[in-house]
């Protein structure tokens, strides 16, 4: 044997391993999981696809079209030294229970021989077809749609290697379908086939009608705008039985139709299954023979006759199965490190109170550390994200880094107290104040304030006013404090509302972190019965205690009288008074005037001296007092202790199991992840051979280009890139 025949039987018999393997991974469901290269065979409603079909398969399949029209059919043929068929069923995605998956899973007909009279085979295909419909739940009386597949295993010694998926039957089925929710699972399972960047389209187009009414050439290109994976099926009427005149239209449709080349069309002579049963090779030379005269000579022989196509067939189907090899393998990989993240995610089965109780253990010890980290701004945790995450997130996700939340929050209560926080903006003689500018600040606590302005003159009678009204007696050489008190409760009266604003703020903030810590931790159903049943009641009590804390500082503000002391205050009330004696002087400048005021105002104008000073040492010491008093002791301290494991520990039973207790949707949902796994893993198990660095893997991944991982943890668990391949027929 010649080295070259030897290269030529090893390629072949890979050929046909990774054919064998794809097709396992269909038959253990892989194929609803992640996209598998395959031909599929869509038809017009007049096409004679069943003959197409059939003269590919080398059996008659007519049987099994009433009632499987309902469902898709996979026709599976391989060359082998018997002459079989067999029938096995794949349940489809929309069964939820487990055993009834498993029960059509263990469905397999016996073996039936092709070689047999046509009367016995046709009598065994329809019995086993009938328990298979028995076991999919389809009844031959009634309209039904079933997404489960029948796959037809056929074999022989004629058999050519190859998978067909047929969606006819369906795409015909679903023009008598009157149900609104069958019609959707219809188009769905068709476009979820015929979308896929790795299915290849057979279209057979009908010869029975006007060659150009073919509305199945519009949905074709809705899903192939590109033309590039689609191969069309001709079935004209035999040249022989057209007029000479009447073979032009299908020619021009064939030669000059918009697809990217004539190579995109493949004839077949229309007629009956009967007729393309001939026995031997006598079919392809009937089939080719009426194409050899006339206008269809100019045809190529390599676009006409049945066995031209299964050749063709069998190049497409290889050359798309290697060139999504690579891209095959990552994107198992990849959906097994996202189940498996899902199921560490939902964390071990929880059956007993035991294992519910230190499930919660668990995530309580997780959110102590999150939430430690969070308070000192060390984001070590993968529950902050990378540098780039953090800084360019917006939206709830920006509460993930809770002290730069609360941080930037306290600046904004700080500087809209020092803007807004006096009532009104007293403005001496000649000064300015650009509040207008403060206000179009990014500040969530300037929204809605307008100033009040009153000038200093102004205030001056006021005061002057008010002690007349009270008959106040005034102390010679010293404000009336009285006097300046009541001025003052009035001054700080916005205090209170911009304070509790900020507290409430804080509380949302922190509200808000704790949601996306029992997110990132446990799943949906966990984490609003863990707030509903725990962490509610701590939340609402830290709130309480904020809103308390709050009122007892602004308690003294709101009643008491001022207690000014120390010297920062009989500095600020210096500097008030020689800033209004240079406003006076600027202005006596100006108007060359000597001010002359009354001992009451004098004493009014010392009052106001007296408020302000007061109010610049109250305001700094009132920020302060929310910022640690109430915003740290009272809420953020707490937050880690709103639930540890001794708070898990101290709830009862039946605390436990409401909370931590698998729900029927979350169980089910653990073993459908479960059984998605170890598909996966038996499908990395069987392309293994294809994964390791051989000849043929390398020689697919040369042809190839890097792309990145779906995910950056992908990236930190295999450094092995992905590939895209491009082989060409």
């Amino acid at each position: 044997m010649s080295a070259d025949s030897t290269s030529t039987d090893q390629l072949q018999t890979q050929n046909l391993q990774l054919l064998d393997k794809i097709d396992e991974l269909r038959a253990i469901g892989v194929g609803g999981l992640v996209e598998l290269p395959q031909i599929v065979v869509y038809g017009s409603q007049l096409s004679d696809k069943s003959s197409v079909l059939e003269r590919i398969s080398n059996v008659t399949l007519s049987t099994i079209r009433d009632p499987c029209d309902r469902l898709v059919t996979e026709i599976v043929s391989r060359r082998a030294s018997h002459e079989r068929v067999r029938l096995c069923i794949r349940p489809g995605d929309s069964r939820i229970n487990g055993e009834g998956q498993r029960g059509l899973r263990h469905f397999t007909s016996d073996e039936i021989d092709i070689s047999s009279t046509p009367f016995s085979f046709s009598r065994k295909l329809k019995e086993l077809l009938e328990r298979a419909s028995s076991c999919m739940g389809l009844s031959t009386l009634a309209l039904q749609v079933n997404d489960d597949v029948l796959r037809v295993e056929v074999s022989g010694p004629q058999q050519p290697d190859l998978t067909l998926i047929d969606l006819s039957g369906l795409s015909l089925f679903s023009n008598t379908v009157q149900n609104n929710e069958e019609k959707e699972l219809i188009d769905s399972i068709l476009e979820g086939y015929l979308k896929s960047s790795r299915s290849f389209v057979l279209a057979v187009l009908s010869g029975k009608n006007d060659c150009h009414d073919q509305s199945i050439l519009k949905i074709i290109k809705r899903f192939d705008p590109n033309q590039e994976r689609h191969l069309r099926i001709a079935a004209p009427p035999c040249p022989t039985d057209l007029g000479l005149g009447k073979q032009d239209p299908y020619l021009q449709f064939i030669k000059i139709e918009d697809v990217k080349s004539e190579s995109a069309w493949h004839v077949l002579p229309n007629g009956s299954a009967e007729k393309h049963h001939t026995p031997d090779n006598k079919l392809e030379v009937q089939e080719k023979e009426p194409f050899d005269h006339g206008k269809w000579a100019s045809l190529s022989p390599d676009q006409v006759g049945i066995e031209t196509l299964i050749v063709r067939l069998s190049s497409i189907l290889l050359c798309l199965m290697r060139r999504n090899l690579p891209d095959l393998i990552d994107d198992i990989q990849n959906k097994i490190w996202d189940n498996e993240l899902e199921l560490e995610k939902m964390g071990a089965p929880r059956a007993t109170v035991q294992e519910q109780r230190q499930y919660l253990i668990d995530i309580s010890s997780q959110f102590g550390r999150i939430t430690n980290q969070a308070l000192n701004g060390s984001y070590v945790h993968e529950f902050f994200g990378g540098f780039r995450e953090g800084t360019t997130r917006t939206g709830e996700f920006e509460f993930q880094r809770l002290r730069a939340v609360i941080q930037e929050m306290n600046e904004s209560f700080e500087e809209a107290m020092t803007i807004r926080g006096a009532r009104r903006i007293i403005q001496l003689t000649g000064a300015t104040v650009d509040v207008d500018s403060e206000m179009k600040r990014p500040n969530p606590y300037m929204h809605g304030w307008t100033p009040v302005y009153i000038t200093q003159g102004d205030m001056e009678q006021e005061i002057k006013d008010m002690m007349h009204r009270r008959g106040v007696i005034e102390e010679t050489g010293r404000a009336n404090q009285l006097v300046v008190g009541s001025l003052f409760r009035d001054q700080c009266e916005p205090w209170e509302m911009i304070a509790r604003a900020h507290v409430l703020n804080t509380w949302g903030a922190v509200e808000c972190f704790v949601q996306l810590v029992l997110k990132h931790l446990t799943n949906d159903h966990t984490r609003s019965s863990l707030t509903e049943s725990v962490l509610r009641s701590g939340l609402d009590k830290m709130k309480v205690c904020l809103l308390e804390k709050l009122g007892e500082l602004c308690l003294h503000y709101k009643s008491s009288h001022p207690v000014p002391a120390g010297r920062s205050f009989l500095s600020r009330i210096q500097s008030s008074r020689t800033k209004r004696q240079v406003s006076a002087s600027n202005k006596s400048t100006k108007s060359n005037t000597l001010p002359q005021k009354s001992n009451e105002q004098l004493r009014a104008a010392e009052i106001i001296d007296h408020m302000q000073a007061y109010y610049k040492t109250a305001i700094d010491t009132f920020v302060d007092n929310v910022i640690i008093l109430a915003v740290e002791n009272c809420l953020l301290r707490k937050l880690e202790d709103i639930f540890t494991g001794k708070t898990v520990i101290a709830m009862e039973d039946h605390e436990i199991e409401k909370v931590a207790a698998e729900p029927p949707k979350t169980r089910y949902k653990r073993d459908r992840l479960e059984d998605e796994v170890s598909r996966l893993h038996e499908a990395m198990q069987s392309l293994k051979v294809f994964d390791r660095d051989d000849s043929m893997t390398r020689a697919f991944r040369d042809l190839g280009k890097n792309r990145n991982s779906p995910s950056e943890l992908h990236k930190a668990k295999s450094k092995r890139g992905s590939k895209s391949i491009e082989v060409k027929d």
